[in-house]
């Protein structure tokens, strides 16, 4: 494997969860050769506290040097335009973290860009690479569940998020978080969206201006089975649940706590005695950012797509806009097809 150049747009808290997992996973493999952020004071503690070289304030500045192969972006949505085309153009890989982009009509510009370039682009979907979730997806495409018609993954939390940038996000919970269950879900699955119906609500403690802080998303798939996820941040006894029937066979995982929590595992197939598992944590919450860049760089050697393309998530993003114009209209279905 060539050894690549990494260059992180944005320094702040997850860009750390990032650099941790890389190193534990690729080692000397890949080096974090750069980082960027018009913040200065937190960009010099970041490069200081891993002992990165190159710190650029501007996009331009970054990208014009010729030390970075990758960038990952860890910025807000809005301002990821003015990195990710000029770094696509310039054939330099980019893998991004979700949500992909504002729109799916931007991400499929992102994606079209990518192609014209011959270059690797991909979204950090993590939370698809913990041990349970893999097991469960090698489960389903293996067929041992039969055919699928019912998957749901449910999430409860309290997480306040009036401060920084999400302080003023119109597009919150679905986008910052159930973006990963929603991808989850939609990758397990292995099958088409058809539409989608969502109704959200905003906070009930305060008066703040910022988006939903709860959502319950229903998809129809093509060929008819059904996906659910509901979703809270002002859940005060945390709990991650997942559930997929099939024709013959169901599989149902559990965490207490989506990031930081042993999973339990239960697969029960007809005529055959349940089937328990447990999947250990052991950090995996940081090592899965280096899981996802170890896919990243071996696509981008092989020439392969990534699981986790920015192709392969336009889906996922359609997904959302779709749940987003959903509860516009007060919950009705809305068709994937009118959203690309």
């Amino acid at each position: 494997m060539k050894r690549y150049r990494i260059g992180f747009v944005g320094t702040g808290g997850i860009a750390h969860s990032h650099v941790s997992g890389y190193r534990a996973i690729l080692g000397d493999k890949i080096e974090i050769a750069a980082g960027c952020d018009p913040n200065k004071e937190q960009l010099n503690a970041f490069c200081d506290k891993y002992g990165i070289r190159h710190r650029f304030t501007t996009a331009e500045s970054l990208l014009n040097s010729g030390e970075v192969d990758i960038i990952v972006m860890l910025t807000p949505p809005s301002v990821r335009a003015e990195y990710i085309l000029p770094a696509l153009e310039k054939r330099i890989h980019v893998l991004v973290e979700k949500p992909f982009g504002n729109s799916v009509k931007e991400c499929i510009e992102y994606v079209k860009t990518a192609e014209k370039y011959s270059t690797t682009l991909a979204v950090s979907q993590n939370m698809r690479f913990y041990p349970d979730i893999e097991w469960a997806k090698g489960v389903v495409s293996d067929g041992k569940l039969g055919e699928l018609t019912y998957i749901a993954h449910d999430h409860f939390q309290w997480r306040m998020q009036t401060y920084g940038w999400r302080a003023t996000e119109k597009r919150l919970e679905i986008s910052i978080f159930s973006v990963h269950i929603l991808d989850r879900l939609r990758w397990i699955a292995g099958i088409q969206p058809d539409a989608v119906s969502c109704v959200t609500r905003k906070s009930w403690l305060d008066d703040s201006p910022v988006g939903e802080v709860f959502s319950d998303i229903t998809i129809q798939f093509a060929g008819g089975a059904i996906g659910h996820i509901t979703s809270s941040w002002y859940s005060t006894i945390p709990e991650c649940r997942m559930r997929i029937d099939g024709k013959q066979g169901t599989l149902v995982i559990h965490r207490q706590i989506a990031t930081s929590d042993n999973a339990k595992v239960t697969l029960s197939i007809q005529g055959s005695e349940p089937e328990k598992r447990s999947f250990s944590d052991q950090n995996i919450s940081t090592l899965v950012f280096g899981h996802s860049m170890r896919n990243f760089v071996e696509a981008i050697d092989t020439g392969h797509e990534p699981v986790h393309s920015g192709k392969d998530n336009l889906q996922t993003m359609a997904i959302i806009d779709a749940a987003y114009l959903s509860a516009e209209r007060g919950g009705a279905s809305v068709k994937i097809s009118e959203i690309m």
